[in-house]
């Protein structure tokens, strides 16, 4: 099972479509730091945010979005 920050970079690659390096692009980070977040390594509060408007979760738990595979599961 995946750590909330390791749901929260999965959701974002997942929605924008793009890989780990273009997601640390697109957020001004290094890649090292998506790759840790995805490890489940701390992010900033900061980057967490940002994290979910990529993703589009609201305030939804991450991990239940990623266990449910998709938001509009997780609305069910």
């Amino acid at each position: 099972m995946e750590s909330e920050n390791g749901a929260l970079v999965h959701l974002a690659i997942e929605a924008l479509s793009c890989t780990q390096k273009e997601l640390a692009l697109q957020l001004q980070v290094s890649p090292a730091l998506i790759c840790k977040g995805k490890n489940g390594d701390h992010l900033s509060d900061r980057l967490r945010k940002q994290l979910r408007t990529l993703a589009d979760i609201g305030d939804k738990d991450p991990i239940f979005v990623y266990l449910a595979g998709s938001m509009e599961n997780a609305r069910k």
